[in-house]
């Protein structure tokens, strides 16, 4: 292109094949500019919804992340009482002690049940643990390694943009209850 040509950049048309220039009087410039302001006021408009877009994207990434943690927490506490459970008899006897351990254990991250939990709003009492064949007075007494012990925790994931979707759509989908089970043998 030209030097002329470049000039009017702006107003450039093509007519069956052949380069027209319209020659603007003292407002040649503002095309460009009124281009310019439509962009603008385009991003304007479509920039809340990238915005709720990424901010939805990463509420799913926090769901994944504590979904993540509550299976490892729970895996972990079956590998504690899995370990425990036996009292060196060959028998298996849960306590309600060693399972208060394993509670803290999963929550809290060690057997004394002190610190933060691993998720905010976790507590051992959103921890289940039963023995298949049944408790007899609150322990669970059967022979090591033929009784499966079965560890379940809930927890109540709430997004951030959870409260914002219910009040906009009138939905009550949150907040979202998760929960992750694991099933062991004593050893």
């Amino acid at each position: 292109m030209d030097k002329e040509s470049k000039r009017f950049n702006c107003t450039m048309t093509r007519v069956a094949g052949i380069l027209e220039i319209r020659v603007m009087k003292q407002t040649r410039h503002t095309n460009c500019n009124k281009q310019q302001g439509i962009a603008t006021v385009e991003f304007a408009v479509v920039l809340p919804f990238l915005i709720l877009m990424l901010a939805a994207t990463a509420d799913v990434g926090y769901l994944m992340y504590h979904q993540n943690i509550l299976n490892k927490s729970v895996a972990s506490g079956g590998r504690f009482i899995s370990t425990h459970a036996t009292d060196g008899s060959g028998l298996v006897n849960i306590t309600a002690q060693k399972i208060q351990e394993t509670r803290n254990m999963i929550v809290y991250g060690n057997i004394a049940g002190f610190g933060d939990p691993v998720i905010s709003g976790f507590s051992p009492s959103d921890i289940n643990i039963t023995c298949s064949n049944g408790t007899r007075n609150g322990y669970c007494i059967q022979d090591a390694g033929l009784t499966p012990i079965t560890l379940q925790a809930t927890y109540t994931y709430s997004p951030v943009l959870g409260t914002l979707f219910d009040n906009v759509t009138g939905l009550n989908l949150f907040p979202l209850p998760m929960s992750a089970t694991t099933i062991v043998e004593s050893i």
